[in-house]
């Protein structure tokens, strides 16, 4: 369960934040950015910055490609896990006001 940040988020039917289909596990790691997590982000990351992910936590923000994809192409490359976020200049053009 995660802490409760707002009053309500205690409420018996709050259904708190989870991922389905991941194994519960804790990894600690260095980040690496990743972009969209897609084949072509990774060879680029490999061949231009000499950057491996193995070892390492992919962060890659959503779109592009299926979020599996995304998952298998770094868990492929050698990553031990993965954060998914929504970019604000994808969903939030205009800000937030």
């Amino acid at each position: 369960m995660e802490k409760v940040l707002r009053e309500g988020d205690e409420h018996p039917e709050f259904v708190h934040a989870f991922n389905a289909y991941a194994p519960a596990g804790d990894v600690t790691g260095d980040v690496v950015y990743v972009n969209y997590g897609s084949i072509e982000d990774l060879t680029k990351l490999q061949e231009e910055f000499g950057m491996s992910v193995k070892g390492k936590i992919c962060l890659a923000r959503y779109g592009n490609i299926f979020r599996g994809d995304k998952v298998k192409n770094c868990q492929d490359a050698g990553a031990i896990g993965m954060i998914l976020f929504s970019d604000p200049i994808d969903v939030a053009v205009n800000g937030t006001d």
